[in-house]
């Protein structure tokens, strides 16, 4: 979970190891998406990053028919006044893409929430009309907020979302970041709807100015929604990698590395129970995983062995080619090493979160 908004850097635990000597753990933190880094731990930085500028009334805000049906289809049987609130969050982040373009010319595009509706796409202004629109027309009270926020150390930028009061509670929505973030380089917006940016005030305030505090609070949130969606291996995947990785040994002049399918339950297996780990908050200990492959290695006539485990989030549409570049960015130095002369790669999947387990050899 890196990183315009929010769905995903990459969590790399990476253990090597020659069988029969010791194991040594890395640590390492989930990180998902999202282009904000740093800490300002200064209440007043925070508070000047924070200033609210000209509020609208919901009673300002046009309500034409195309936004009064819209409203009603959204919320259609809800009693509540928040599970409209819901129903109309949901809906937009959704529903509407940001909009690339526009947000770097954002003089040659139209705006407001019938726009957005047009074009299925916004910037931070037109999700936060279309919010208020909807939320009007639904008969809830809210208002446009304007200010600005922290998108990395030292960095801030002008945003845009609401507030609004439904069933005597004040609530703050963000439909921009709620809906997806942009990769890293900018060039291109992921749709990838999170609820954490339906809250109170108070912690969409701390989301907005606290950087280091967003990026906990969405790897959380990933663990928790995560932790109910069921497991899948995924044997595709294990084959596109492993040509991928002889690909690039091909490339380098090294032999090609053989499918040992001895070890592909025990992969497979492991890469679940980390899943499991992963989504509980709990740190992976490879102790277990590394004996068990010491003890399944005299069988298979194995002098040596390495393991290389790879905790990703995804978003969605990646490719094996996204994944294996992450792969290759910590696996380098494993795929050069000449020793090696099979692989086995176990590929799980739990909702947004891909574990692969790469289990490399060397024969007597």
């Amino acid at each position: 979970m890196k990183r315009l908004i929010a769905v995903l850097s990459i969590l790399v635990v990476l253990l090597f190891f020659t069988l029969f000597s010791v194991i040594n753990e890395r640590e390492g933190l989930i990180a998902l998406p999202v282009n904000v880094e740093g800490l300002f731990s200064s209440a007043d930085e925070r508070a000047k990053t924070r200033e609210l500028i000209f509020p609208v009334s919901a009673d300002d805000e046009q309500q034409n028919e195309r936004i009064i049906s819209l409203a009603a289809e959204i919320t259609a049987n809800l009693d509540s006044e928040y599970a409209k609130l819901e129903a109309i969050y949901d809906w937009i982040t959704t529903n509407i893409d940001y909009d690339l373009e526009k947000a770097a010319n954002l003089s040659a595009y139209g705006s407001g929430a019938e726009y957005v509706l047009d074009k299925g796409s916004g910037v931070c202004h037109d999700y936060a009309e279309l919010a208020l629109a909807l939320l009007a027309a639904s008969g809830i009270e809210a208002e446009y907020r304007r200010g600005e926020v922290m998108i990395g150390e030292g960095e801030t930028e002008l945003h845009a979302w609401n507030e609004a009061t439904a069933d005597g509670v004040r609530y703050a929505l963000d439909t921009t970041w709620g809906a997806g973030f942009m990769l890293d380089d900018k060039s291109a917006y992921i749709r990838m709807p999170r609820r954490i940016y339906l809250t109170t005030p108070a912690e969409l305030a701390r989301l907005h100015s606290d950087p280091l505090y967003k990026q906990e609070q969405e790897e959380a949130y990933m663990r928790k929604v995560n932790a109910a969606e069921p497991l899948s291996p995924l044997p595709g995947l294990e084959q596109e990698l492993l040509a991928l990785f002889n690909s690039y040994r091909v490339e380098k002049g090294l032999n090609l590395l053989n499918e040992e399918k001895e070890l592909l339950e025990l992969a497979r297996s492991h890469a679940a129970e980390y899943a499991g780990l992963v989504c509980s908050g709990e740190k992976i200990d490879l102790e277990k995983l590394g004996k068990e492959l010491g003890e399944a290695a005299p069988a298979l006539k194995a002098r040596s062995a390495g393991m290389y485990v790879l905790v990703k989030w995804l978003y969605p549409a990646q490719a094996a080619e996204d994944i294996y570049e992450d792969v290759l960015d910590e696996l380098s130095a494993s795929l050069h090493d000449s020793r090696w002369q099979a692989l086995t790669t176990g590929v799980v999947r739990k909702g947004d979160l891909l574990i692969v387990v790469n289990l490399f050899l060397e024969y007597r």
